[in-house]
């Protein structure tokens, strides 16, 4: 019995979830289960828990075999090291609160990158304006500005994965 006199209920199995997504990820270190996947964790000196998740999630993002679930398990492996005293209730009203605050902050970048797409597409037109009217040794200067914005509005647009290869029927 802990020394506040309160005796937890005794632990179960393994999570309802399935843990294929979670290995393949590397949430689970293989068999010795969930303590030790994120490594990083106990390393970096303690900061808010949102914003050490919004860092997490924003890193498991980047694998195209990202689910849902992923944000979940990742939450709460998160969640045993930094707030063991959590209850499963406690976790749960808490991660969607997190997940609430995540998307807010989703879209607030991509509004913010939709308006920096709207006006580096006005500054393109106003350089292509200005370099049909310019004398000819200007046309550089102004090319090399264009390929300028134009790498940027390359960087900014969203990449889709190739369509997979198939057999056409």
């Amino acid at each position: 019995m802990p020394a506040d006199g309160i005796s937890l209920p005794p632990k179960r199995g393994t999570s309802a979830r399935p843990a294929g997504a979670a290995r393949r990820l590397g949430y689970i270190n293989g068999a010795a289960g969930r303590n030790a996947s994120w490594p990083h964790m106990a390393a970096k000196p303690t900061v808010d828990l949102f914003t050490e998740m919004d860092e997490i999630a924003d890193e498991i993002r980047t694998n195209p075999e990202h689910i849902e679930a992923d944000d979940e398990i990742a939450f709460r492996d998160l969640q045993r090291v930094r707030r063991p005293d959590l209850s499963r209730e406690e976790f749960r009203d808490l991660f969607d609160v997190w997940r609430d605050h995540y998307l807010a902050r989703q879209n607030a970048r991509v509004i913010e990158q939709r308006a920096r797409i709207v006006q580096l597409r006005e500054q393109r037109d106003e350089l292509f304006a200005e370099r049909a009217v310019a004398p000819p040794p200007q046309h550089a200067a102004l090319t090399a500005r264009l390929y300028v914005i134009g790498r940027e509005l390359a960087e900014l647009m969203p990449s889709f994965p190739a369509a997979p290869l198939g057999d056409w029927v």
